[in-house]
């Protein structure tokens, strides 16, 4: 291409693909001046990023990953999925990955341990490993207060008790409550009882209750993680 001026109008050639070494004419207060295309991109992009930046001004960033973060967060308020085991974190600082704090979530559920039926797994919608699981049993669909004894059956437990080897005194306990008076008697209990709808091992995201085969249960649990 030489440099002699050209009318617009003689031009026939169109062109969509433009290269950065393609040349462009322009006119300033200084008179006829040409430009490449990759000086029009750069100066387009600054301009650009100073909008996108104040466009950007108070809303957070929203990232995710397979697992719990470790990168420091870049800002408070900036929120990561772990996509592996639906678990939503929050930044609350900037300093480090310990700044991302997870949030808090809970599951509730109903259901039937029927006798001779086999163990029933309930699958979780999230990875509880650090989470406490609450089973309220009754052997009556309507009788989760035992009105003979005045009490009710409560087991606690934890993720970490129902992977471990067995339970030690303390990681799942029956409860007692009675009517008759504000107290209620504590007792250790291990997951390798045959009870039925005892919660006796645990996966990431799910639990497993035991069938004795002879006594047909009914659960209320309770999970927070």
């Amino acid at each position: 291409m030489s440099d002699e001026r050209v009318n617009i109008d003689d031009i026939t050639t169109t062109k969509t693909a433009i290269a950065d070494a393609d040349r462009f004419v322009g006119r300033d207060s200084s008179g006829d001046f040409k430009t490449l295309w990759s000086s029009i991109k750069s100066v387009l992009k600054t301009y650009f990023d100073t909008l996108y930046t104040a466009i950007g001004a108070g809303y957070v960033s929203v990232s995710s990953g397979d697992g719990a973060p470790t990168s420091t967060p870049d800002a408070i308020g900036d929120i990561y999925i772990d996509t592996t085991g639906n678990r939503k974190y929050y930044a609350v600082g900037t300093g480090s990955s310990a700044d991302w704090i997870k949030e808090a979530v809970y599951y509730y559920d109903e259901f039937t341990v029927t006798a001779g039926d086999g163990d029933v797994v309930r699958t979780l919608p999230w990875d509880w490993t650090d989470g406490k699981l609450d089973v309220v049993i009754s052997n009556a669909t309507t009788e989760y207060y035992d009105d003979d004894n005045e009490r009710n059956m409560k087991f606690e437990t934890t993720y970490q008790s129902l992977v471990s080897a067995g339970y030690s005194a303390g990681n799942i306990m029956r409860l007692v409550f009675r009517s008759a008076s504000p107290e209620y008697n504590i007792y250790s209990s291990q997951k390798t009882d045959n009870r039925s709808g005892l919660p006796k091992s645990a996966t990431t995201n799910s639990i497993t209750f035991d069938d004795d085969g002879s006594t047909t249960s009914y659960l209320k649990i309770s999970v927070w993680a």
